[in-house]
């Protein structure tokens, strides 16, 4: 198990965890997400950020990837809250802006609507930092690109549905 101390990772997710508890009760994960969506709104409401912030970190929390889009349509008014934030608060923007794109890689992984060709060139094209910045695992990158151009039959096939 390399680094990893085996009890913490006994720890991990399992059927009775309370993150599974929450995931497979819709009555625990709806008192979940109604709890998050007031964190984020408070936390919104402290640093006079505009609302669609508080919505856009909700997304990003629960992986949801609707963040991507989010994030692409409104990259600049989310960099610039969170550099404010990081001036006066004394936090290091460049490594808020890293834990940022990192989950937004982790969403794109873990989300089979974002892992097709279209997306790949929306991330090259709008927001290559996601793939190209060199402070990420190339691992991770290459995993990235292996998704996104796998579906690229998929992709070619419908085109040429499309054509006929």
């Amino acid at each position: 198990m390399g680094h990893v101390n085996h009890s913490l990772y006994k720890y991990r997710i399992h059927k009775r965890s309370l993150s599974s508890a929450i995931q497979n009760n819709k009555d625990y994960l709806s008192e979940y997400d109604k709890n998050l969506s007031q964190m984020f709104s408070s936390l919104t409401r402290l640093h006079n950020w505009p609302n669609n912030i508080g919505v856009f970190l909700v997304y990003l929390t629960i992986a949801d990837s609707k963040s991507v889009f989010f994030y692409w349509e409104n990259k600049k008014s989310v960099l610039k809250n969170f550099s404010t934030y990081c001036r006066r608060s004394n936090q290091d923007f460049k490594l808020t802006q890293y834990f940022l794109i990192k989950r937004i890689r982790e969403v794109i992984l873990s989300k089979k609507e974002l892992q097709n060709v279209r997306i790949l060139f929306r991330i090259i094209f709008q927001t290559p930092e996601i793939l190209f910045d060199t402070n990420f695992s190339n691992r991770t990158t290459l995993n990235i690109l292996y998704k996104c151009c796998g579906n690229v039959e998929v992709f070619f096939n419908s085109v040429e549905c499309l054509e006929s």
